[in-house]
């Protein structure tokens, strides 16, 4: 992937994400609060797919500690630490396996 392309995918994303919150209504306050509860469950759904494969069976050892660090400090509810403690994890257990 070249970086024009990069680049201009993040500009599209970024406009397309201002201009809904600049000119779309609010949302109804039920539906907001089912689509405020919808990443959570897409990133678990996306991630158990890196993690679990029918042909290959369990991820590598680097990748399974990356996800248990990161599931750790879930709770925190913080991206941002969930990033940070998955790389941590997966770079220690490579440096070890």
């Amino acid at each position: 992937m070249s970086w024009e392309l990069l680049i201009g995918l993040a500009v599209l994303t970024y406009v397309s994400r201002a201009a809904a919150l600049t000119f779309l209504p609010a949302m109804p306050p039920p539906i907001g609060r089912v689509l405020d509860r919808m990443p959570p469950a897409l990133f678990a759904g996306l991630a158990m797919q890196g993690i679990l494969s029918p042909a290959s069976g369990l991820a590598p050892l680097p990748v399974l500690v990356a996800a248990t660090a990161a599931l750790l400090v879930a709770p925190r509810r913080s991206l941002l630490l969930c990033l940070i403690f998955g790389l941590l994890g997966f770079g220690v257990a490579s440096v070890l396996s």
